[in-house]
C-alpha cells in the first residue's frame, strides 16, 4: 500500500483506479457535447463568464476548457482526456471517502462503504460525461476537514465545491454547528466567502451581466425527470435544445424573443404556477429542520457525516429536476445519510438511476427497448422519489428538530452582531460594505431594466425573386443582435460587412418543432454603426419546413399545380458529398399497423438513394426512421410501422430524400383524404408577409464607482473577517451555534 500524508492508500483503491482508467479506455459511448461547447466559443473567439454565460459555475465548466485545447480538432482525444481526469478525481474522491468513513467509523467499514460507492455501474457510466465529480471531491474533503476541526480548510473547500455546483454550499450549515468556538465559525465562513467571492471577482469586475446570468438563467427552466415534472405533465429531458448563440445575451433579455411555453425547457410555461415557489419553500424549510437536529447537542462526527448527506438529499428531493449525471453525487451522500445500513438504500436507489440510464440509450441495447422508455423513466422516478423521501422521513425520525432552539438561535446572532458592531473599525467596514455592495446592486438592476437592450418589431413582404430590407441603426460594434422571424419558410440573408460565417442561424426543439414550426432565428454581432439586413425566401412557402439540405449545394425547385407540389432536387456535385433533403410537419395521431401517410408521394424522374419518413414519437421522446421505397412512378401513400411503435403517440413527421453526389431526382407529393383534424392542404406560393422581432443588446460601459464599489468591498471584507476573529478571540462572549 502507498503512502499520502501518513495515510495508506488500500489495495483495493488501487487495485480499482487501474480498472476504472481500463474501463475508460474502452472506445464506448463518446460523446460530443463537451467538446461542441469549447469548440464553440473557439470558433467565436469568446471568453467563458465574460463574452457568454455558460450553464456552470467556473469551476465546473472550466476544468475542461485546457483538454480541448490540447486536443483540438481531435475529438476523440478530448473524451479520453476528460475520462482520465474525471476518472482520477473520482479516485481521489473514493480515497477521502474512505478516509472520513475510517475516522467516524474504522477502517473495516470505512473500505467496505468505499466500495459499495465506487463499484456502482451508474457512478462509472455517468462520470464518463459528469461533471458532478468536479464539485464533489472539494465537498468529499470538506465534510473529512470538518470532521477534524479544521475550520480553515473545511471553508475553502466548500466554497471551491460551490464553484463547481451550487449547492454543496449547504454543507456550511452542519459546519457552523459542529465548531464549538465562535473564532472557528468565523474562520470557516469566512474562508468559503472569500474563495467564492475572490474567484468571481475578475468576472463581475469585466462582464457582471454573462456571470449573473449564468446562476439566474435555472429560474426560467421547467421540471424534468422528477415526480414534480410528472405532477406538470412534462415528460422530456432537461436538456436545452435551443441555439448556442443565446449564450451571448444576459439571459433575462432573451424572454423578450421566447415566450414561456409547456414545451420549451429553458422558457417553461407551468401549469401549475405556484409550484416553484412551493419546491424552493419546501427546500428552505427541509434544510431548516435538518439544521435544528444539531442545534444545542453535543456533536458526533456520524452526526456531522449523516446530516451533510442528509442535507444534500431533502435538497434534491425538492429541486425540480434530475439528469443522469446526478448519479455521481446523489449515490454519494446517501451512502453518508445512512452510513448505519447503506446497502438496503443504495440497492434500490441504483436500479432506480439503471433505469433511467436505459430510458434515454436503451437503443443502443436494442431498439426495441426503446418502447419502454416512459415505462423505465417514470419507473426510476417514483423509486427514487420513495427512496429519498424515506431517507429524509427516517433521519427526521431518529434525530428530532429543537424546535425551541430557533428563537434562542435569533437572540444570539443579534447579540453578537450587536457586540460586534460596538466596535468602530468593525463597524466602519461593515456600513462601508453594505453602502457599496447596494449601489452595485442599484447600478446593475438600473443598467438591465434601462438601457440595456432594444427591441423592434415589424412586418417584411418576402419574395423568391427579390430581396426585402430591415434597416437597423443607432448601433454600436459588438452589439448582439437577435431576430425571430415567424415563419416555417427557409429565409436567405445578407448583411454586408458581416461574413457568411459570422451569421449564425438557429432553430428551437429542431427535434420535434414543438412550439417553433414557424420560427427561424438569426445571430450576427454588429461591427458599424447601422446595417441592413436583406432577406429573401429561399424556396416558395409551403406547408411544410424544410430542416435540411438548403445550406449545402443542393438546387431545390418546387412549384405546385393541379392540386400536387413538385419538387426538384438536383446535387451541383461542389462539396463531394451526397445531399439530405428533409421537410416536417406537425402531425398529431396514433399509431396503428397500417400508417396512411398524410402526404402521399412517388418518384417521377431520377433514382434518389433512400427515401426515409422519421417519426418523432412523443411516448419515446424519439426520432424514428423508417425505410420507404423509392420505385419510379408508383405512388406510396402508407408504410408498415415497426412492432415497438405501435399505439403511441406521433406529434412530427417528415420526409427524408437522399441523393448520391451529381444526382438529381423529381418528387411528386399529393393530397390524402386521411385524418380530417390532420389533413394537409398543399399549396406554394412566392411571397410571404413575415412578422419579425429583433432584440439588440449592448453591454454595459462599466463605471469608475462601480469597479470601486466591487473593490472597496472585496477589500474590506478579509478586513472586517479579521477584526471579528480578533473580537471574538478578546471578549468572553460566545455565539451558540
Amino acid at each position: 500500500m502507498r503512502k499520502i500524508h501518513g495515510e495508506l492508500i488500500p489495495k483495493p483503491i488501487l487495485i480499482y483506479t487501474v480498472a476504472l482508467l481500463a474501463i475508460y479506455a474502452l472506445p464506448i459511448g463518446l460523446e460530443g457535447e463537451w467538446y461542441n461547447f469549447y469548440e464553440y466559443l473557439d470558433n467565436h473567439n469568446a471568453t467563458p463568464y465574460i463574452d457568454v454565460r455558460e450553464g456552470y459555475p467556473p469551476l465546473g465548466f472550466l476544468i475542461y476548457m485546457p483538454l480541448y485545447h490540447i486536443s483540438r480538432g481531435n475529438q476523440t482525444l478530448f473524451y479520453y482526456l476528460l475520462r482520465f481526469v474525471n476518472g482520477f478525481l473520482l479516485s481521489s474522491t473514493l480515497y477521502t471517502l474512505y478516509l472520513t468513513a475510517k475516522y467516524v467509523f474504522g477502517e473495516g467499514r470505512a473500505l467496505r462503504y468505499t466500495l459499495y460507492y465506487g463499484l456502482l455501474p451508474s457512478v462509472i457510466i455517468a462520470n464518463t460525461y459528469s461533471n458532478d465529480i468536479v464539485s464533489l471531491l472539494p465537498a468529499s474533503l470538506s465534510i473529512y476537514t470538518i470532521v477534524r476541526r479544521k475550520p480553515i480548510l473545511s471553508g475553502l473547500l466548500i466554497g471551491l465545491a460551490a464553484l463547481g455546483k451550487g449547492f454543496p454550499a449547504i454543507l456550511i450549515i452542519p459546519a457552523l454547528l459542529y465548531f464549538e468556538e465562535l473564532t472557528d465559525k468565523i474562520k470557516l465562513a469566512g474562508s468559503a466567502i472569500l474563495v467564492f467571492l475572490y474567484a468571481s471577482l475578475p468576472f463581475m469586475l469585466i462582464a457582471p451581466l454573462a456571470y449573473i446570468s449564468t446562476f439566474t438563467h435555472h429560474a426560467s427552466r421547467g421540471p424534468w425527470e422528477t415526480i414534480w415534472a410528472l405532477i406538470e405533465g412534462y415528460y422530456s429531458h432537461g436538456g436545452l435544445l435551443h441555439p448556442y448563440f443565446d449564450k451571448f445575451f444576459y439571459h433575462d433579455n432573451l424572454s423578450y424573443i421566447y415566450e414561456p411555453n409547456p414545451y420549451d425547457h429553458a422558457f417553461y410555461e407551468w401549469k401549475y404556477s405556484f409550484l416553484p415557489t412551493l419546491l424552493a419553500s419546501l427546500q428552505i424549510i427541509m434544510i431548516i429542520l435538518i439544521a435544528l437536529t444539531l442545534y444545542d447537542r453535543k456533536l458526533s462526527s456520524k452526526d456531522i457525516v449523516s446530516s451533510c448527506g442528509s442535507l444534500y438529499i431533502a435538497y434534491i428531493l425538492f429541486f425540480k429536476g434530475y439528469s443522469t449525471q446526478f448519479a455521481v453525487s446523489t449515490s454519494f451522500y446517501t451512502l453518508l445519510a445512512a452510513m448505519d445500513s447503506p446497502l438496503k438504500l443504495l440497492i434500490p436507489l441504483e436500479v432506480s438511476h439503471i433505469l433511467q440510464i436505459l430510458s434515454w440509450n436503451a437503443q443502443s441495447i436494442h431498439l426495441t427497448l426503446r418502447n419502454l422508455h416512459m415505462e423505465m423513466l417514470i419507473s426510476a422516478i417514483l423509486m427514487r422519489t420513495a427512496i429519498l423521501s424515506y431517507t429524509i422521513a427516517r433521519y427526521l425520525k431518529l434525530n428530532h428538530p429543537n424546535l425551541k432552539g430557533i428563537a434562542s438561535l435569533i437572540r444570539s446572532i443579534v447579540y453578537y452582531l450587536t457586540f460586534l458592531l460596538k466596535d468602530c473599525i468593525a463597524c466602519i467596514a461593515t456600513i462601508i460594505i453594505l453602502l457599496s455592495a447596494v449601489s452595485t446592486s442599484i447600478y446593475l438592476h438600473s443598467y438591465v431594466e434601462g438601457g440595456s437592450l432594444r427591441i423592434i418589431i415589424g412586418e417584411i413582404e418576402a419574395s423568391t425573386d427579390r430581396w426585402s430590407t430591415i434597416h437597423l441603426e443607432d448601433l454600436a460594434k459588438g452589439d448582439q443582435i437577435i431576430a425571430l422571424f415567424e415563419t416555417n419558410t427557409w429565409l436567405e440573408f445578407q448583411i454586408p460587412e458581416i461574413l457568411e460565417s459570422e451569421l449564425e442561424y438557429g432553430l428551437v426543439n429542431p427535434y420535434n418543432l414543438k412550439n417553433s414550426f414557424d420560427q427561424s432565428l438569426i445571430f450576427f454581432q454588429a461591427k458599424l454603426d447601422k446595417h441592413d439586413i436583406y432577406v429573401r425566401m429561399k424556396h416558395p412557402k409551403i406547408p411544410f419546413r424544410i430542416t435540411d439540405g438548403l445550406d449545402k449545394d443542393l438546387l431545390c425547385h418546387i412549384r405546385y399545380e393541379n392540386s400536387t407540389l413538385t419538387i426538384e432536387l438536383k446535387d451541383e456535385g461542389l462539396d463531394k458529398r451526397n445531399s439530405i433533403f428533409r421537410i416536417a410537419y406537425p402531425y398529431s395521431t396514433r399509431i396503428g399497423y397500417e400508417f396512411p401517410l398524410p402526404i402521399a408521394y412517388s418518384v417521377i424522374d431520377g433514382s434518389p438513394s433512400s427515401i426515409m419518413l422519421d417519426i418523432f414519437d412523443d411516448k419515446d421522446e424519439w426520432i424514428y426512421t423508417i425505410r420507404l421505397p423509392a420505385t419510379p412512378h408508383q405512388p406510396v401513400v402508407s408504410c408498415e410501422i415497426p412492432q415497438y411503435i405501435l399505439g403511441d403517440d406521433i406529434s412530427l413527421i417528415a420526409l427524408v430524400v437522399s441523393l448520391n453526389d451529381r444526382d438529381s431526382t423529381t418528387i411528386k407529393l399529393y393530397e390524402t383524404i386521411g385524418n380530417a383534424n390532420n389533413h394537409i392542404n398543399l399549396y406554394a406560393e412566392n411571397t410571404e408577409k413575415i412578422h419579425y422581432k429583433i432584440l439588440i443588446e449592448r453591454d454595459p460601459t462599466l463605471t469608475l464607482e462601480y469597479q470601486l464599489n466591487l473593490s472597496i468591498s472585496t477589500i474590506l471584507l478579509p478586513i472586517l473577517l479579521y477584526r471579528t476573529v480578533q473580537i471574538s478571540r478578546k471578549g468572553k462572549h460566545s455565539l451558540k451555534l
